[in-house]
């Protein structure tokens, strides 16, 4: 079972409607790959792009940039983006949020990884093949890092071997 959390992610999207200066340092640390619910995902990626034009981000020009993408109704719609507002009293909190995040992202990409060497240490012809396979499969993880810092490989490989172990 790969890790989400909904609440999280949700909880980081509404501070970066509340403030435009949280909506940057969040695009700075975060990609719209590390959020497992799609919604956010198509949120973020309009407030990527608000930022990227130097347009103040709120309901209206969220929801107008989501309309341009036709991807409103998928992103929850004008008045899910009006209840994640109502939800966030304040951005106080969302350096915590980018870290659970971006954690779980990464155990995602690390479950994905340990997916495919398992398939590859039962499918190759050969244990260099398998070890190739392996060596590409977490070398493939984009961003192996831990609140904002790569991390060494010993690490990566550590915890990908264990879940491999425990599978």
């Amino acid at each position: 079972m790969t890790r989400t959390n909904r609440e999280a992610e949700r909880a980081l999207i509404g501070p970066c409607l509340i403030s435009g200066e949280v909506a940057s340092q969040v695009a700075e640390r975060v990609t719209a790959q590390d959020f497992d619910d799609m919604q956010c995902r198509h949120m973020f990626n309009a407030i990527k792009v608000l930022l990227a034009a130097g347009v103040s981000i709120d309901i209206v020009t969220l929801s107008e940039e989501l309309t341009k993408c036709d991807k409103l109704q998928e992103a929850g719609g004008a008045a899910g983006i009006s209840d994640l507002i109502r939800e966030t009293p304040t951005s106080y909190n969302f350096e915590s949020y980018i870290d659970i995040v971006i954690d779980n992202a990464i155990r995602r990409d690390v479950h994905q990884a340990a997916a495919r060497i398992a398939d590859a240490s039962r499918l190759a012809k050969t244990a260099d093949e398998a070890l190739a396979e392996a060596e590409r499969a977490v070398s493939s993880i984009s961003r192996v890092r831990s609140k904002g810092k790569f991390s060494d490989m010993d690490s990566v490989m550590a915890e990908t071997m264990d879940r491999l172990i425990n599978m």
